[in-house]
């Protein structure tokens, strides 16, 4: 669930740091003694706060529908950007970069199968993400409350090292979340399922220091321990379309007899 989060926090650390620097995503490891600095970045505990007992989450519970989603790349000139034919539902949401809502009307209009941009997307592998909503499906959406821990360690050889690694590195984590609407944790669609942070706002929490020796080399650590807060969206959507029920005539007898 956390391997899309940590490569998105990746991308951001390998922007201010050489690229040579050995940067790990996942749980904390030990460095070999052949390395002399290394930095990783993960996410330890979701915790999601569920209803109290006794309450009833079916009745909180939303509607699933099947849908798709679209991604594009940009050049920075590119104001139009055109679904594949055929594609059915509406669309619901449009991202710009990933994660950032665009706004209807403001930022962008649809145009049959066009999504048409009032100014172009800046230049990204992946710019523009489009999400489309089809039919009703078997299954429910869900949102809850949830708190995320993150950790950004640094490890060096000299402990004025290992701080230079970590703050700029902090710097850099904090800053993905700001104007953030949301961001995928998982996409299980063949499964059925898929998980998004909704509103996330990252706080920094603890930055500690520590010695560790490997074989018979001390190495300083460096930590910084957010906890990232927002709403975690479960989305399950089984099966095919359902069948909609629909009343297409009503007749009414025209020989009753009314008596008195």
């Amino acid at each position: 669930m956390f391997e899309l989060l940590e490569t998105h926090l990746l991308a951001a650390l390998r922007q201010v740091h050489p690229a040579d620097l050995i940067i790990q995503v996942g749980p904390d490891v030990m460095p070999s003694v052949p390395d002399s600095a290394w930095l990783s970045v993960g996410a330890h505990r979701l915790r999601v706060d569920t209803p109290r007992m006794g309450t009833d989450i079916e009745e909180q519970r939303a509607p699933a529908f099947l849908g798709q989603q679209q991604v594009f790349a940009a050049d920075g000139k590119q104001l139009d950007f055109d679904l594949p034919d055929g594609l059915p539902g509406q669309v619901i949401e449009v991202q710009s970069p990933p994660g950032r809502l665009a706004r209807s009307g403001d930022d962008y209009r649809v145009e049959g199968g066009s999504i048409r941009f009032y100014r172009a997307p800046a230049e990204a592998r992946q710019a523009v993400l489009v999400r489309v909503r089809g039919g009703r499906a078997r299954g429910y959406q869900e949102s809850y409350p949830c708190q995320l821990s993150l950790m950004i360690t640094a490890w060096a050889k000299e402990i004025r090292k290992a701080d230079r690694l970590l703050m700029p590195s902090l710097s850099a984590v904090l800053s993905t979340f700001v104007d953030l609407d949301m961001l995928s944790m998982e996409t299980g669609e063949a499964a059925g399922a898929t998980y998004r942070l909704l509103e996330p706002v990252a706080t920094l929490k603890r930055i500690e220091r520590s010695a560790e020796q490997v074989d018979d080399t001390t190495f300083y650590r460096s930590r910084a321990s957010l906890m990232v807060s927002g709403q975690l969206e479960l989305t399950v959507a089984l099966g095919a379309e359902q069948p909609e029920s629909r009343i297409e005539e009503i007749i009414y007898p025209t020989d009753s007899v009314v008596k008195d």
